[in-house]
């Protein structure tokens, strides 16, 4: 009976170790295997103690009907203290240089939210979401775009259980203390920093697109390596920049 170290040398057993490096190092492994993702936790609501000190902003459209002069979309701005609302009809959101240009002669901090995670700009998503419903119901054809001031007064006139309206707690309190704005009570503690990947580790990037010449789409699509930890839900890649850590899962080591 030959021992297992005769059978290796003539290569009719292959070691655990070598088997378990062959399926790390597999690409078509890695593409579609499933595997355990990064998980989000709940961040820091974006607060403000001041008026217009933090401002959450997002576009929305294009709209199914054009507007009275061709404006396809909608700009929306939502304070964070107050929740007041700003809404503008626009033709195009192309204006990204020239809103950084803006934002730097004025000493304003832009911070973007990661691809794909509409939920880490949540305050004004939900605001999108309550224009929409409201030019649903009020101005569905191409009035909508002549429809900002009413759709702002309702929306910044509307009654909330435990806080004044959007309008009243922005004209009338121009300081307040840390306890009011968005999320004022907070019912679950503040989570810990909690990072599901480290410096330098190698992940998958979950695909998005599925390739015309496959009847399968792939789980993952490309692996990198991060380069920055950014907070507890995002992370800077070498190649593919910033990315949600749900839409990761680690490269086996």
């Amino acid at each position: 009976m030959p021992t297992r170290k005769e059978l290796e040398k003539q290569q009719l057993w292959i070691p655990v170790g070598r088997v378990r490096q062959v399926l790390k190092d597999c690409d078509v492994c890695g593409r579609y295997n499933a595997g355990r993702r990064g998980r989000r936790v709940d961040g820091l609501t974006i607060k403000s103690t001041v008026p217009w000190g933090s401002v959450c902003m997002d576009a929305a459209g294009p709209l199914g009907i054009t507007g009275k002069k061709d404006e396809k979309y909608l700009l929306v701005l939502v304070d964070s203290m107050s929740g007041y609302v700003l809404v503008k009809a626009v033709r195009r959101i192309t204006g990204s240089s020239v809103v950084d240009q803006w934002c730097q002669q004025n000493g304003v901090m832009r911070i973007y939210s990661p691809p794909y995670t509409p939920q880490a700009n949540g305050v004004v998503e939900r605001t999108i979401g309550l224009v929409k419903n409201w030019i649903g119901k009020n101005a569905n054809t191409t009035e909508w775009s002549t429809k900002a001031l009413e759709l702002g007064k309702a929306l910044n006139d509307r009654h909330r259980s435990d806080r004044p309206s959007p309008s009243e707690e922005l004209n009338g309190r121009p300081f307040v203390s840390e306890k009011v704005g968005r999320g004022e009570e907070e019912k679950k503690a503040t989570p810990g920093l909690r990072i599901p990947f480290e410096v330098g580790q190698r992940v998958w990037i979950k695909a998005r697109d599925h390739p015309m010449n496959t009847a399968v789409k792939a789980k993952y699509e490309v692996s990198d390596r991060v380069e920055k930890i950014l907070d507890s839900n995002t992370v800077l890649l070498k190649k593919k920049g910033i990315q949600g850590v749900e839409q990761l899962k680690p490269v086996p080591s």
